[in-house]
Formats: C-alpha cells, sequence, structure tokens
C-alpha cells in the first residue's frame, strides 16, 4: 500500500518538522493508491488542481483524505471575517497568498486561484474523498469543505465529510483528542477503500 502525502509551508509543529511547499514526488512505479492533504500553515500557494491526475494514471488513485481544505479559492479569497483576529488572520493569509503565487497582474491571479480550486474539477474525481474539518477553524471555514462535498456528490462521487465540533485551527497539531478523532477516521477511510475485496470462493 502506497500512500502520497502533499505538506504546504515549511515549519516545526509540535518538534515535528513538516515538509514544504507541494511535494510532487512521482514514485518509480508511476502508481498512487491515496493521497493524504493537510496544511500545516496558513494557507497554501494556489497550484493547478489538474495536475493530479499527472501524478499517475487517475483511476489508481483510490482514496483520498483533505484536512481543512481550501477547495474554492476564489471564493475564500473574497470572503470577509468578523472580529478583530479572524480578520488579522485572514488579511495576513490572503497577503501571503498574492505575494507566493508569484502572479505578475491581478487577472493572473484570479486565473491561477480559479486553476487551484478542485471545486471546479469535481467531476474528474472518481476517487471516495474524506474531507475532515473543524467546526470552529475561522481562516478556513467549514463551507470550503461543506460546498465541495455538495459538488461531489452532484457529480456522482462518493464523499463524507467528518465535522470535528470544538476543532479550531490545526486542530489535528493541537489537541490530541481531536487528532485521534481525525486519524482514526483516516485510517478507517483507507482501510475501507484500500484493502482488495476478497475473490469469489477464496
Amino acid at each position: 500500500m502506497h500512500v502520497e502525502s502533499f505538506f504546504t509551508n515549511y515549519q516545526e509543529v509540535g518538534g515535528l518538522k513538516v515538509p514544504g511547499k507541494i511535494a510532487q514526488r512521482r514514485m518509480a512505479m508511476e502508481t498512487f493508491v491515496a493521497i493524504l492533504t493537510t496544511v500545516p500553515n496558513a494557507v497554501s500557494v494556489p497550484y493547478n488542481a489538474t495536475q493530479f491526475p499527472t501524478f499517475g494514471a487517475a483511476d489508481a488513485i483510490k482514496a483520498v483524505v483533505g484536512y481543512y481544505p481550501i477547495t474554492d479559492f476564489p471564493h475564500w479569497y473574497a470572503g470577509t471575517r468578523s472580529g478583530f483576529s479572524p480578520r488579522l488572520i485572514f488579511a495576513l493569509g490572503r497577503w501571503q497568498m498574492r505575494v507566493e503565487s508569484g502572479a505578475d497582474t491581478e487577472e493572473e491571479f484570479q486565473t491561477m486561484l480559479r486553476l487551484a480550486s478542485p471545486i471546479l474539477m469535481a467531476e474528474y474525481i472518481r476517487a471516495p474523498v474524506l474531507l475532515v474539518h473543524g467546526a470552529k477553524d475561522t481562516l478556513l471555514p467549514l463551507e470550503e469543505s461543506q460546498r465541495m462535498a455538495e459538488s461531489l456528490k452532484a457529480s456522482g462521487g462518493t464523499v463524507e465529510v467528518l465535522v470535528v465540533p470544538d476543532g479550531g485551527r490545526l486542530f489535528n497539531f493541537r489537541d490530541p483528542q481531536q487528532a485521534t478523532q481525525a486519524w482514526q477516521a483516516t485510517v478507517g477511510w483507507l482501510d475501507r477503500y484500500l484493502h482488495p475485496a476478497p475473490r469469489a470462493g477464496g
């Protein structure tokens, strides 16, 4: 079994060094069984969502788990927040995204945001998807996962959203109990879809 992880924004969390930028590693066999994604820092630099199938045949990806993802970058970027602290964090996140995108013009940046949005590619996602999101995440709100799930269902996809009731920003790095809940769901999802079906008469 091979599970490929994509992490962004290199940083150290609780003594654990997390790889940076979006790691795009081709395996020798060009075969992916599962993709596990998370964003340990504020926001991920937009990348082209259409690049996902280039890691191997789309049918080779058997399961996907996403932790508090941004699924609709233009919608997220154009949003607002209430309260001083959430507004400040959101403003910093937007600034970071705009600077790190490297876009020369606003038009180019908006194009990058659209191309980076999985919600616009929902019809091409064939693997079952589990989205894990904290209910109290003010930077990347639960709406991101909920809207993505609706789009996947409308396209005939298999999707579930695990809502961690008291989960805030980076809950799985900060609260052991919430982290355990999320990880157990992750393992259960991968176990459900990665185990080969028993052969008839076997």
